[in-house]
């Protein structure tokens, strides 16, 4: 089965994820590309496909992230494969590579400037403002559910607001390290 599309809506495909407060969804956003997936469509787990990205864009209220060129991806016998995966925005240009498994080991490999503002989509529960530049260089391996993060997070110009804190962190500058599921200042 061998689907192509051109600036596609992802509003529909936004509205089949169900609504949680874990991570905000983009309120719209568009791509276009290839899909082809080899197997039958009733047995999901055995399944392969190759999706090929000449364009994405995912906009939310205050920030848009897009593709910075072809995003090539891979899936099959549980794995996702990111063959190319680069990403901007205001404030990010974030490059992806490697695989992450559904139940095996992960092996991804980033790098790049990350907006800070990307902390409340990823996680509204814990962050309630964040602004500044983060540059990101690490690897990622272990699985979803034991996950292991080696690499380092330099802030510049951060202020950071979480739930937890009476009161919110201004001025943020400074490097963390990243290594066996600890994190040095």
């Amino acid at each position: 089965l061998t689907l192509h599309f051109s600036n596609a809506s992802l509003a529909p495909l936004l509205a089949l994820l169900p609504a949680r407060g874990q991570v905000a969804l983009p309120s719209s956003g568009s791509l276009s590309g290839t899909v082809v997936l080899h197997g039958p469509l009733n047995r999901p787990a055995t399944l392969l496909a190759q999706v090929d990205l000449t364009t994405l864009e995912v906009a939310y209220p205050d920030l848009t992230l897009a593709d910075n060129g072809p995003i090539q991806l891979q899936y099959g016998g549980g794995v996702l494969t990111f063959q190319r995966l680069r990403l901007r925005g205001t404030g990010t240009n974030l490059s992806v590579r490697g695989r992450a498994g559904l139940g095996t080991p992960s092996d991804l490999t980033f790098s790049g400037t990350l907006n800070m503002a990307l902390l409340e989509k990823i996680s509204p529960t814990n962050f309630a403002g964040a602004a500044g530049t983060a540059v990101v260089d690490g690897q990622l391996s272990g699985t979803l559910g034991a996950p292991d993060v080696i690499g380092s997070l330099t802030v510049r110009n951060g202020e950071l607001s979480t739930r937890n804190l009476p009161e919110p962190i201004h001025d943020l500058n400074g490097t963390v390290r990243l290594a066996n599921n600890r994190v040095f200042l």
